[in-house]
């Protein structure tokens, strides 16, 4: 079995922020003149159609429902492993590698956040407006009441 962060503390928050806006989006009320989001989110999202990099999975697939499209929307954590200079190192760095091919060959929005940098945002109160802006939902505070 491969390497996982699924418990990493930086994953969580990130798990935490998104189910926060999926549970938020559910109460958009489309008669308030507010266009009608929804989220789903994958947990370790798995890549079928790229042959070099099956196997490979990426953190979260979020798709973003607004009733007119349907994205896809990919995002990686990178923990200290993504650094290491080791065997480990190398092969997760060529990992990555695949992944961002994936997601570009796909026309796949791909968020890569480096574990200090979700630590960072969670920090100053802005992992969930970075997320919401990734995903292109208007944020409500910004719009005026929800």
């Amino acid at each position: 079995m491969g390497w996982s962060h699924r418990d990493s503390w930086e994953v969580r928050l990130v798990v935490r922020r998104l189910e926060v806006l999926q549970y938020e989006l559910e109460w958009v009320k489309p008669e308030a003149g507010k266009v009608p989001y929804a989220i789903s989110l994958i947990r370790e999202r798995s890549i079928a159609k790229f042959s070099t990099a099956v196997g490979k999975r990426f953190d979260f697939a979020v798709l973003v429902n607004n009733g007119s499209f349907k994205r896809e929307h990919l995002i990686e954590i990178q923990g200290k492993q993504h650094c290491e200079i080791s065997s480990l190192g190398y092969r997760v760095r060529e990992s990555d590698g695949l992944k961002e091919q994936h997601a570009e060959m796909y026309e796949i929005l791909l968020l890569v956040l480096r574990d200090t940098e979700v630590v960072s945002l969670h920090l100053d109160d802005k992992l969930r407006e970075r997320i919401r802006a990734f995903l292109g939902i208007p944020n409500p505070r910004a719009d005026g009441p929800a």
